[in-house]
């Protein structure tokens, strides 16, 4: 049949305005049309037709629907079920799928009717993006089902305060089957003394009230033992109902170590207020009478054994101080974000050493304050450095001078504890940060460098000792600024 390439007739004695109007609202419609005579082939499109499908008008009036009506006949005979639905029903409407004319499919919503002189219309809106959102929703929701059911914590929403859905780790949570599960009271899972609180979080939640929004709570498993669940919860709506979404995580092994670390801090604490107020006393006492017994013997002998017994007595209170700071080490919580101020730490460190030694010192250094990344327990490590200075120095006078300095680019700051003892030979130097390292006459346990070394080490800073002029050494500390 041959096409007509004018717009379809009007019905007779139409006047010409008929046609204009028509000719108008095909041309100005803002979705496809397309008209198509008995076969099938293309009479009229207009120019949202064209530019859906990337023909133009001559080349489309050229086609029929089995060129553009989808992959082909075979795999997608939409296109010519709808027009034998057209020509028995003289209407039908569906979802297709139309090629466009660089290969791509545009999907559409069809509206077909059949019109005066044997022809039919179809109204084309294209759905492409929709129909891609709709996909993009559906492998979305796919993917979040699958994520839910195969957690490994246990996922569970709850509307009217009863389990609405619970993913299969939910049954090893409480040991209860999914079916017995859906439609219970939530609260239940729960050991009896928290299902109070439980019940008022929840009320709370749905009522927008302020609420924490991560707690732990303890679940009666089947088993006969509890469970300690850490929830996060928040809310939804879910099939059109207020519900809350909780995620539950098994940490009943955390809790055990917890509470075991718990008593161990305490019993270290406990070990620590031994050590530093009776074994500490006690040996200060030793010491004061070793002093005194040591003044009023004459017998060389017998002063021998008192300076052994002294120089031991000062060892052991040596290693209470460190047992001391080790255990405030042990006790600290670890925190990456510390800051401490290091001018103000390294004057009342002095201030502790000079007041109970001969030791006097001059400090240089910046106003505070000089900020470090690092915790409270850089106290020891000046307390060590000064009380090393001490213990080590020869001279009848002995003086420190400590410098705090920033550095060009305030990045980093260094503490130099220049001393005016014997020094230390360079072989020795970097050998005296090792665990038991010491030098020839210390009375030391050989601890107290390498504790300074560990902790400046986990402060991400240094330590080193170069020579001091005329005699002794210097120790210097290197922190980054925070």
């Amino acid at each position: 049949m041959p096409h007509d390439q004018g717009a379809p007739k009007s019905p007779p004695g139409e006047p010409d305005d008929v046609r204009v109007s028509y000719r108008t609202y095909v041309d100005s419609a803002l979705v496809g049309l397309f008209v198509v005579d008995e076969s099938g082939s293309y009479v009229d499109v207009n120019p949202a037709a064209c530019q859906m499908l990337g023909y133009t008008r001559e080349e489309l009036l050229s086609m029929s629907i089995t060129d553009v009506g989808g992959r082909n006949s075979d795999e997608n005979p939409e296109s010519e079920a709808t027009f034998r639905a057209v020509t028995e029903d003289g209407q039908a409407r569906i979802e297709t799928a139309l090629v466009h004319a660089d290969g791509h499919t545009v999907d559409v919503i069809l509206d077909a009717v059949e019109i005066p002189g044997g022809r039919f219309m179809a109204y084309c809106q294209d759905i492409t993006e929709r129909t891609r959102y709709e996909r993009a929703l559906r492998e979305q929701r796919i993917k979040y089902t699958n994520l839910v059911e195969q957690s490994h914590d246990g996922v569970a929403i709850i509307t009217g305060g009863e389990f609405a859905y619970v993913n299969p780790q939910m049954e090893q949570l409480t040991g209860r089957a999914a079916d017995d599960l859906l439609g219970m009271d939530f609260q239940a899972v729960a050991v009896p003394e928290q299902r109070s609180e439980l019940r008022g979080r929840y009320h709370a939640r749905l009522s927008g009230e302020p609420v924490e929004n991560q707690y732990d709570v303890d679940i009666q498993h089947t088993d006969g033992g509890t469970r300690t669940i850490s929830v996060r919860a928040s809310t939804i709506e879910y099939r059109g109902e207020p519900a809350v979404l909780a995620t539950l995580h098994d940490v009943t092994d955390r809790k055990r170590v917890e509470d075991r670390l718990r008593e161990q801090n305490d019993m270290l604490r406990l070990f620590n207020e031994i050590i530093r107020h009776d074994i500490r006393n006690d040996m200060n006492v030793v010491l004061g009478y070793a002093d005194l017994v040591g003044d009023r013997v004459d017998d060389p002998e017998v002063a021998g054994h008192v300076r052994t017994l002294t120089e031991r007595s000062r060892h052991a209170v040596e290693r209470t101080d460190i047992i001391r700071d080790l255990t405030e080490l042990m006790l600290t919580d670890a925190d990456g974000e510390s800051r401490v101020d290091i001018v103000e730490t390294v004057r009342e460190s002095v201030a502790d050493v000079t007041a109970t030694t001969e030791l006097t010192a001059t400090i240089n250094a910046p106003e505070p304050p000089v900020l470090v990344a690092a915790d409270n327990s850089l106290e020891i490590v000046f307390n060590n450095l000064l009380t090393n200075a001490v213990n080590h120095n020869d001279a009848p006078d002995p003086h420190i001078r400590v410098t705090v300095e920033l550095e060009d680019s305030n990045d980093t700051v260094t503490v130099q504890i220049a001393d005016n003892g014997p020094g230390i030979p360079d072989e020795a130097k970097r050998r005296l940060f090792g665990r038991g390292q010491k030098g020839p006459t210390s009375p030391g346990t050989g601890i107290g460098l390498y504790l300074v070394d560990e902790l400046l080490d986990s402060y991400d800073g240094d330590i080193w000792i170069e020579d001091n002029d005329p005699r002794g050494a210097v120790f210097v500390v290197r922190l980054r600024t925070a």
